[in-house]
């Protein structure tokens, strides 16, 4: 410190004072350790990917964001290199035939871990992605295997009839219902491949965003459940699929398969007015100041009643209208909530 009472701006060595080191700067500013451990990351993931497709993208993810730390084009070259060597090395040893889950899911975890690395995530960029990793999945494991020559229809039916069976003999249903059970089955096979496509999002999402607070030092705020808003697209896809089904009861033409795409689209928004719903759920709960307990009771009350009668996706859907929470809906942009 200097005479006149200020601090010094270049502090001799061995003076008492000490500066404020940020935390990206403590490993030195080549960031070389976590150069090192993203890389160890991605290589993990793409091993475990084999065995585990989620824990392989929430990895992959993790290590990508460690990698990017300066989101320069030479950083995201090391850190595509770091997932797509590894990838190669492996389809040598087990055969490409094989590899097409975990490319997926490598382009899973790349793309959520850019959109973390440039803080553009939200409901819609997030959806965008789902829904590219589901035609993603679908290609590998249907489109793929079709143009190969295989017989996908027939392999698709004996699978659906193997899980049939299961449920007989589990008791989960009766030899008369397995017929309708079957014709379900055929219409909503593809909602199994968004289900594995939303889950390899949030997974990734969840790697990517604690890879994000180790390198700013910042501790993850997550958001606000009892604001979350559905965007307006998700209404409007909602009445695209509820005109597709009803085209598909009127004409006689490819009306199988506009059943099942419109089905397939609700089954898809669904997820949205469900967590609007317990949005509103919680909004209420908070209002009403009901402890910790009672919390609990009334949400898992309220996720059983989404899976048994859908109830929590109707109450988000009325809440789309009706606003229950009074939210500022005249400034949106269309987004929705960022979800982070």
């Amino acid at each position: 410190m200097s005479d006149d009472g200020n601090m010094d701006e270049n502090p001799q060595p061995g003076s008492d004072e000490r500066s404020v080191v940020k935390f990206d700067e403590r490993r030195g500013p080549s960031g070389s350790f976590d150069l090192v451990s993203g890389a160890i990351w991605c290589v993990l993931g793409v091993i475990a990917g084999s065995y585990v497709s989620l824990i392989g993208a929430a990895m992959m993810a993790y290590g990508v964001v460690l990698l990017v730390r300066g989101k320069t084009f030479k950083s995201w070259a090391i850190a595509v290199a770091a997932c797509v060597i590894p990838l190669v090395v492996m389809g040598a040893f087990t055969g490409f035939d094989t590899m097409g889950e975990q490319c997926v899911e490598c382009l899973a975890g790349l793309v959520v871990a850019w959109l973390v690395s440039r803080e553009r995530v939200s409901v819609t960029n997030e959806s965008l992605v789902i829904a590219a990793i589901t035609v993603a999945y679908l290609v590998v494991d249907v489109f793929v295997p079709m143009l190969s020559g295989q017989d996908v229809v027939a392999i698709m039916a004996s699978s659906i009839d193997t899980i049939c069976e299961q449920y007989v003999a589990a008791g989960s249903v009766t030899q008369a219902q397995l017929p309708v059970l079957k014709e379900v089955m055929n219409l909503i096979w593809p909602f199994a491949y968004f289900a594995l496509a939303l889950f390899s999002v949030l997974v990734a999402h969840l790697g990517a965003r604690l890879a994000a607070n180790r390198v700013s030092g910042k501790q993850w705020t997550p958001f606000t459940l009892a604001t979350f808003d559905v965007p307006t697209w998700g209404v409007a896809v909602l009445i695209v699929a509820l005109v597709v089904c009803a085209v598909s009861f009127v004409t006689t033409s490819w009306n199988q398969l506009l059943l099942m795409i419109g089905v397939n689209l609700i089954l898809d928004v669904r997820p949205l007015f469900a967590l609007q719903g317990v949005a509103v759920v919680v909004w209420w709960l908070a209002s009403k100041r009901v402890g910790c307990f009672g919390r609990t009771l009334v949400l898992f009350l309220a996720i059983d009643l989404e899976l048994s009668f859908m109830v929590m996706s109707v109450v988000g859907l009325v809440d789309f209208w009706a606003n229950f929470r009074h939210l500022p809906r005249g400034a949106k942009t269309g987004s929705g909530t960022t979800a982070e």
